[in-house]
């Protein structure tokens, strides 16, 4: 199922809630998580800091797909997120969310 149009703070699934996030820092990218992944530079799960773009293939089929899920980093692993199981944007461990896809760092300047 396609994700629905982006609805900020009525009807936000993950990646209406990183567009309309980095959309308050002068960042416009579109609402689907693989064509967020073509924004900003690849970096290292090793060297996650706040504010950057994880990415989660949650089925795990290997391709990145615009059901799949996109959060914003937070520190300590752990992970801003539209979360369509609490049906709200929430904070959760990293740890909790299943098939780790990727990182991106935008340049906010």
């Amino acid at each position: 199922m396609p994700p629905h149009p982006c609805k900020a703070y009525r009807m936000e699934d993950c990646s209406c809630h990183t567009k309309t996030v980095f959309r308050a820092f002068g960042r416009r990218f579109p609402d689907n998580p693989p064509l967020q992944y073509r924004y900003g530079r690849g970096i290292k799960r090793s060297n996650l800091r706040p504010g950057d773009l994880v990415l989660f293939d949650e089925n795990r089929n290997g391709k990145l797909q615009p059901w799949d899920q996109v959060g914003i980093y937070s520190g300590n692993g752990n992970l801003t997120h539209a979360s369509s199981y609490f049906g709200e944007v929430v904070a959760s461990k990293m740890k909790h969310t299943r098939g780790y896809w990727g990182v991106k760092r935008l340049n906010l300047r």
